[in-house]
């Protein structure tokens, strides 16, 4: 989710324009606003890789919020599709 942190650039847009990193070509991306007025917002995640920080963004009140976690939608819901490793250290 790194392209999120683009949102904090115009807290006020929808979607903002970038350009990728790795070699400048133009891509659209969207804002925080955008996910957080979802009804609904899904998250697909898999590998061990990313355990910790599936844990931490569904850690409420987390002191120092993931992207997903500032992503989700305060009145809509967050589906969560995990596979056993990703999964590892919400299930402990």
């Amino acid at each position: 989710m790194d392209e999120l942190l683009v949102g904090h650039l115009a807290p006020e847009r929808l979607v903002v324009t970038t350009r990728r990193p790795e070699d400048g070509s133009p891509r659209i991306t969207v804002t925080y606003r955008l996910l957080r007025e979802a009804r609904v917002l899904l998250f697909f995640v898999l590998g061990e890789a990313k355990s910790a920080a599936v844990a931490s963004s569904l850690r409420r009140n987390a002191a120092d919020p993931t992207p997903a976690a500032l992503a989700m939608p305060p009145r809509g819901r967050s589906v969560w599709v995990l596979d056993r490793a990703a999964a590892s250290l919400v299930l402990a």
